[in-house]
């Protein structure tokens, strides 16, 4: 019985360490006197291969920190992207609800605990629509 109980929280701690790595393995975390420092997060934006009419993202969740990161998304294919935070799905953690391939974010001033949806447009066309609640891409904002 102790080894099951052993086995059983040993299991979960590993999950733990697992999830906490692969949800935030997008960026190197840079530690200066003890404080994590400001991070620029960019995230590459680009049409799919297997489908020309979709756009993909290298980092389709990614954890932006309220109040220090700031986000900038990057054609990787030549193509100029518009991202969008529709007003009638999440909203926007940011000042604007619209950036144009390239433009850098300010920090997100709203409160943590948020995943915020958002949609990219190609040519004024979407291509990858933020509606659907279990399709990415969306940052979540935290602490």
């Amino acid at each position: 019985m102790r080894i099951q109980s052993s086995m059983l929280r040993g299991g979960v701690v590993l999950w733990i360490l697992l999830t906490t790595v692969s949800c935030n393995q997008h960026r190197a975390i840079n530690v200066e006197d003890g404080k994590l420092q400001k991070q620029d997060l960019e995230i590459g934006v680009y049409l799919d291969p297997q489908k020309p009419t979709d756009c993909k993202v290298t980092y389709p969740l990614a954890n932006v920190r309220r109040l220090a990161d700031t986000v900038k998304w990057t054609s990787l294919d030549g193509n100029k992207y518009t991202v969008y935070f529709p007003a009638g799905v999440d909203g926007t953690p940011f000042d604007n609800d619209k950036y144009d391939d390239g433009v850098q974010t300010a920090s997100p001033k709203v409160p943590a605990g948020k995943i915020y949806r958002y949609e990219i447009q190609l040519a004024g066309k979407k291509c990858k629509d933020a509606k659907d609640p279990y399709d990415d891409p969306g940052l979540s904002i935290k602490n």
